[in-house]
Order: C-alpha cells, then sequence, then structure tokens
C-alpha cells in the first residue's frame, strides 16, 4: 500500500496487487563497529517516500559468508511497537524453517486491519460512543490550558518539533519503594510516575491545570490482539492542582482520571 496526499490535504491509501520490496544488501566486511554501527544508523533514519514507495524496507548488512545484520524499518503509518514484535516473531518462524528445511506453519489471522476499521465507523454510531462524548466534552470543558515551562527560548509561532531526549534510571531501592506505595494505593508504577511527572511541571510553571498526552495501546477488543497495524491512541489526561492537595490524594485522582479515559477511549 503506498500513501499519496490529495489537494486539500488528506491522505489516501493506493494498494497495488503487487510491489517489490526495498531490500538493500550492504558489504560491510572489513567495517569497524563504529562505522557498522554509523551506517545501520543512517539507515534506518533515511526517509520513506511513501507516495513510490512501500512503508517497510529492508537493510542486510554483510559482514562475512556466515555474519549479517538485517534491519528492518517500519513506517509509523502502518505498524505500532507491538505490530514490530508480531513480525518479528514471524520473521523468526520463517527463518527456523527454511534452514530446518520445514513447511512453515504460521497460525491463520482471521481478521484484518480493515475490520478494525469498520468495527471503529460503526462504533461511533453507538450509544456507548456518546456517552463517551460526554464524557469527554465534560473533561475537555471550559478554557484548555497552555503548558508555559519556563524555556530558553521564545515558543516559535510554528512548532518545529526540534528537541531531545534525557534518559536516567532509578535504583532499585528507590524503584522498590515506589512500586510498594504504588500497590499500596491500588495504583502502578506507570500511573505513580506520571503524577510524579504531573507534579514536576506544576513545580515549574504554578499552573494548576494541566493537560498531559498519554499512548493507550487501543487494541480494545481482543480480535484485534494479533493485527500488524496503527493502534495506538493518544489520551489526554487533565490533572487540576490544589495547595491542600496531599501527593496521595493526587495520585488517586491521576489514577481514576487515567482509568476513565481507558474506558473511554
Amino acid at each position: 500500500t503506498l500513501f499519496a496526499e490529495e489537494k486539500d490535504g488528506k491522505a489516501i491509501q493506493n494498494v497495488c496487487a503487487y510491489k517489490e520490496a526495498v531490500f538493500e544488501q550492504i558489504n560491510a566486511s572489513g567495517w569497524t563497529e563504529e562505522k557498522l554501527k554509523q551506517k545501520v544508523k543512517a539507515a534506518y533514519k533515511l526517509p520513506f517516500n511513501l507516495e513510490k514507495k512501500p512503508p517497510v524496507r529492508f537493510h542486510l548488512f554483510t559482514l562475512s559468508k556466515t555474519d549479517h545484520i538485517l534491519l528492518q524499518v517500519q513506517h509509523h503509518i502502518v505498524g505500532d511497537r507491538a505490530s514490530y514484535f508480531m513480525s518479528f516473531k514471524d520473521f523468526e518462524e520463517i527463518y527456523r524453517a527454511q534452514r530446518s528445511c520445514e513447511q512453515v506453519s504460521l497460525p491463520v489471522i482471521a481478521y484484518s486491519y480493515e475490520d478494525f476499521v469498520n468495527w471503529q465507523s460503526e462504533f461511533l454510531d453507538s450509544s456507548q460512543a456518546r456517552e463517551s462524548l460526554i464524557y469527554w466534552k465534560e473533561q475537555l470543558g471550559g478554557d484548555l490550558p497552555i503548558l508555559n515551562l519556563p524555556c530558553d527560548y521564545h515558543r516559535p509561532p510554528v512548532p518545529a518539533f526540534n528537541g531531545s531526549t534525557y534518559s536516567f534510571e532509578l535504583n532499585k531501592e528507590l524503584k522498590d519503594k515506589v512500586k510498594a506505595i504504588a500497590k499500596q494505593e491500588n495504583t502502578n508504577l506507570y500511573r505513580f510516575l506520571l503524577t510524579a511527572f504531573n507534579v514536576f511541571l506544576y513545580r515549574y510553571t504554578a499552573q494548576n491545570d494541566i493537560i498531559i498526552g498519554i499512548p493507550a495501546a487501543g487494541r480494545i477488543k481482543p480480535e484485534f490482539k494479533n493485527i500488524v497495524g496503527y493502534f495506538i491512541n493518544m489520551l489526554p489526561i487533565r490533572t487540576r492542582f490544589s495547595d491542600k492537595l496531599s501527593f496521595k490524594e493526587l495520585l488517586s485522582q491521576v489514577n481514576q482520571t487515567v482509568l476513565k479515559a481507558i474506558e473511554h477511549q
């Protein structure tokens, strides 16, 4: 399937009866480990031309006759994290069967992404969807806050999406304490850390109304559990602060807000 853009900005799908896979073999013999890492990184950063080429491609880096690195790059328009692991599992099964000269036996897929789209269209006309719409109108009613973090630069009129990632780890002792408190308060590690992140933003902005977008898996029916496709659903989590709130009370609020958002996703 190729993806084109119409004049009004809408994306349309062009389903091809057959399309040759994008497969590149690179002779990497004699490369240092550092050069190999740089080349693999450069290969996965190459942009896709979705109008002309499929949204999945493969790069095989050949170090020797028996040593290869296969890079599979998949555009987010056709798959999420769960899809990647499913397709990789199938790939392993096929590879193992071919090496052993056995017949490949993959489970039959009863549903497709098209079935999910059709179900979603029907759902949007249901009474359940109307109830969810009432919930979101209440949750996102009034003036929506803009997060005004103190930054080194002025916010540009047009978002450039430039940024970076800061990674860190909690030591085991702290992690165990956090998990124990989360369990005690009938929540989980994710919702605890989301609450802590809310407090962090509150401390730096002094805003008593903050919305954070969180990703939900979106595979809410068992029929769609094993389908390759993009199911990720971004949910806005709105937290209201007060100087009188304890952390545990705020944790309870965030916990309930997340559970309700997932229920009405």
